[in-house]
């Protein structure tokens, strides 16, 4: 399972993903109590396919930021910066 993509909404979570060579799209929306709900169609999922998405979007969410790595400057940039 791979999680291509998750967009969060004001009302919904978009979570892309990708089982065994075919993709699919889950929604998650909340409810006035803010609770967060499936889609029927993903409700209709097997219990272990549904599993494996909690996990991995946990995964993904639990990660954080990438954090981008800076590239050191060399002695011609800081002269071109000094300008």
């Amino acid at each position: 399972m791979n999680i291509k993509q998750i967009c969060f909404r004001k009302k919904c979570i978009e979570i892309h993903w990708e089982y065994h060579g075919t993709e699919y799209t889950s929604m998650l929306y909340r409810h006035s109590d803010y609770s967060w709900h499936p889609d029927a169609d993903t409700r209709r999922m097997p219990p272990v396919m549904l599993e494996e998405l909690q996990h991995q979007v946990w995964l993904r969410l639990s990660a954080g930021p990438k954090k981008k790595t800076e590239r050191k400057k060399t002695a011609d940039t800081w002269f071109a910066d000094s300008r």
